[in-house]
């Protein structure tokens, strides 16, 4: 690294402006640091489309990866050299002119429920209202508690716990590492297994997209690249792909991998009937993207084209 940064003495890292995002940008930046002594990384915030529309519902949002799509804009410009994304906000096929130049290791990658009495899942009343803007958390929650009512939620994680605070939901799903990155974990009432509920492709990984032809900083952020969490997410990336469902399907892949041996398992459902098709398999980390397109191909022949028809986006 001591050639790069003969050449480039500061990286300017692009970030969505909400506070989850400088602290994930930060992240980052400490570990390209830590490997590059030196280095002077600069964090840039950005309002992203996603950002300025917060009441509709973020599947319908008309732009593709609706928080990735403007800081791309600003890699294409050359007005930063990197963004960091949260993993599950990336599209799972790029552009061919950017690349996931590094992913960080993966934070608890599980669901997590707040809830206004402090129960967990099991513990809610009768019909209670919990609120979630994700038609694959929506469907699992429905297949744990068909009584349970669905209400849609948007914004950042301090605007739905207000919500929550001001009695709208009676509880609230989120994810675990955004709460552990903002250091809210008191609030958490109950972390849902992944047998409860499949987490997001991605989801609990930072992703740090580049330009691809950009070798000079392309190779300063290989140095900060955790295998195993790649390889994972790898899997799963594949599997949607394959699958090449559209953002209002209830569809995600969760990967884990634990030396020689990565174990993927899918979902696949339906938003207004709450069916789901799940599978699993297991395989060497190698060979992460093919299991990925192995399962597709195991949940399609139990029926998860014919469940996903119909759904649109």
């Amino acid at each position: 690294s001591e050639r790069v940064l003969s050449v480039k003495r500061v990286v300017r890292l692009g970030t969505r402006a909400s506070d989850l995002a400088i602290a994930q940008a930060q992240e980052a930046s400490d570990s390209l640091s830590r490997s590059h002594p030196g280095l002077q990384v600069q964090i840039v915030p950005i309002h992203a489309v996603g950002d300025h529309d917060k009441v509709s519902p973020i599947a319908k949002l008309n732009a593709r990866g609706v928080f990735v799509s403007t800081l791309e804009d600003r890699l294409r410009s050359g007005e930063i050299d990197a963004a960091v994304h949260s993993l599950k906000d990336m599209p799972t096929d790029l552009d061919r002119n950017f690349t996931l130049a590094a992913v960080l290791e993966r934070l608890d990658p599980r669901d997590i429920l707040i809830t206004s009495s402090g129960t967990g899942l099991n513990g809610l009343p009768l019909g209670a209202r919990v609120g979630t803007g994700s038609p694959r958390r929506a469907v699992q929650i429905k297949a744990n508690r068909p009584d349970l009512e669905i209400a849609h939620i948007r914004g950042n994680i301090d605007t739905r716990i207000r919500k929550l605070d001001d009695g709208d939901y009676d509880a609230i799903v989120l994810a675990a590492a955004g709460l552990i990155r903002m250091g809210w974990q008191h609030r958490i009432a109950e972390y849902l297994c992944p047998q409860t509920c499949l987490p997001a492709m991605g989801q609990g990984a930072l992703a740090v997209e580049t330009l691809a032809n950009n070798a000079e900083i392309n190779q300063l952020f290989a140095a900060i690249q955790h295998t195993p969490t790649r390889q994972a997410i790898d899997s799963e990336r594949s599997f949607l792909r394959e699958l090449g469902s559209g953002c209002l399907a209830p569809v995600t892949a969760y990967a884990t991998v634990n030396g020689d041996f990565l174990s993927l398992s899918g979902l696949v459902g339906h938003p207004e009937t709450f069916e789901i098709i799940t599978g699993s398999l297991q395989g060497s980390p190698e060979h992460a993207e093919s299991i990925g397109i192995q399962l597709t191909e195991q949940l399609k022949a139990r029926g998860a084209v014919e469940l996903l028809s119909g759904v649109t986006g």
